[in-house]
């Protein structure tokens, strides 16, 4: 396996030195070796690692609660719409930074009753209880701070450069940029969240349907060779199954494009970004441009339920503020942001299959990365055993695990949790 340059695409071409090569990113090739004292497993004995050629060490980690939703139930009858300015002046006298919006139960903007949503955006430990305190006591709620429900909560974990105004705002552009593809190209969180229906890993926009979804891998087989249709149906085998071998089911995500993975509605979603701008309206069409020093690469996560049910808050145990007090953030880190590198064999897999394939496993990293590659890695496995249990081949196919032929990218890994870790810190010395 050789080294790779990857270029990197967007959807609008970004301001670039016109001397310069377009901006790649480049992987180096290495040996898997386990760690120490660790055995190499037969599922990557002889496999090659392609690690990105950046040093993680330019980049700073911040992890950050963007909102959290509470619900809570009045006595008396109030309107949302007054509810709010008072919860605002309640923040601005507490010194808080962060805005609120008050709601009806199914975000109603002009709601007039006794049950209210309330979303604290950029919610501080320091000023959260008081502020919910001072609800309890101005609208005469019979409950306890601590005890209040939450309905769903965002957290992010943002990279910046370091020391950008040290560097020309191309070079600095392009460490960003870089890192915003490295999230989407070895994020690989549990499949529950990856091949849930309508959740599976996209970006959105096209030329004409800004809205129509574009997959890492098609999840459909709607457009699958000829041959591997006539081989699924030989074989017994669902034809979705095998879409990874087919490298046309594969997309490459624009630097500029925000990923999704999971349902935009559901329990749980995820979504990376070149964040880059805030405060947008889509109505309008208006946002502002944020200062070199605060663009920055995004991965974060949504939590959310109705009333009736646990929630993607509840499965993490963040059902109550008085559980965000107390709650060990970093244990969200491999559930959510989980990294792989990609490993290759001497020679592809593909090449032992009796269908001619045009997937190889260069070629759908450098598209769809570890997801699409792990895709590409089932659905031989998947083929092979088939053909195995029908003795078409004599040897039973190495069976893949949950990691299946990635390996845990654990330098990465442990930044993540070590900006998880000190989002609990700041919240539990407050609880």
């Amino acid at each position: 396996m050789m080294d790779l340059d990857i270029p990197l695409v967007f959807d609008a071409a970004p301001e670039w030195p016109a001397h310069l090569a377009p901006p790649v990113l480049h992987y180096k090739s290495s040996p898997y070796c386990p760690s120490k004292d660790g055995k190499v497993q037969p599922i990557l004995r002889s496999r090659s690692l392609l690690t990105p050629d950046v040093d993680l060490n330019v980049y700073k980690q911040k992890a950050v609660i963007d909102w959290v939703q509470i619900r809570i139930a009045t006595p008396e009858v109030h309107q949302a719409r007054n509810m709010q300015p008072a919860i605002t002046n309640m923040l601005k006298a507490l010194g808080a930074n962060g805005t609120v919006y008050v709601s009806g139960p199914k975000e109603e903007r002009r709601y007039i009753g006794r049950d209210f949503l309330v979303k604290f955006q950029q919610p501080e430990p320091k000023t959260l209880l008081p502020v919910l305190e001072q609800i309890i006591d101005k609208y005469a709620i019979t409950t306890s701070a601590a005890n209040i429900p939450i309905t769903g909560i965002e957290i992010s974990v943002d990279i910046y450069v370091k020391h950008p105004h040290a560097m020309a705002p191309h070079e600095a552009n392009l460490l960003r940029w870089q890192m915003t593809d490295i999230l989407r190209r070895h994020l690989r969180p549990a499949p529950v969240l990856t091949e849930m229906e309508q959740g599976w890993p996209r970006f959105h926009g096209a030329p004409h349907d800004p809205e129509k979804a574009t997959f890492l891998v098609n999840p459909t087989g709607k457009d699958l060779s000829p041959g591997l249709i006539v081989l699924a149906a030989r074989l017994g085998l669902d034809k979705q199954r095998l879409t990874a071998l087919d490298l046309k089911q594969h997309a490459q995500p624009k630097v500029d494009k925000t990923g999704y993975i999971g349902p935009r509605k559901g329990l749980v979603m995820l979504r990376t970004m070149d964040k880059i701008t805030d405060r947008r309206d889509p109505l309008k069409g208006t946002f502002v441009t944020l200062p070199l020093e605060r663009q920055r690469s995004r991965l974060e996560v949504t939590l959310t339920g109705a009333a009736d049910e646990c929630g993607g808050h509840g499965a993490v145990h963040l059902n109550t503020i008085g559980a965000l007090y107390r709650h060990s953030f970093k244990e969200l880190r491999k559930p959510f942001f989980d990294f792989f590198l990609p490993s290759f064999g001497k020679t592809c897999a593909t090449k032992e299959l009796d269908v001619k394939v045009t997937s190889t496993e260069q070629k759908v990293f450098a598209r769809s990365g570890v997801y699409g590659l792990d895709r590409l890695h089932r659905a031989i496995e998947d083929l092979q055993s088939q053909r195995y249990a029908k003795r078409l081949i004599a040897s039973r196919p190495t069976r893949m695990y949950e990691k299946g032929r990635l390996v845990a990218w654990s330098p990465f890994n442990q930044k993540i949790y070590r900006a998880l870790k000190q989002l609990g810190t700041d919240w539990n010395r407050h609880g």
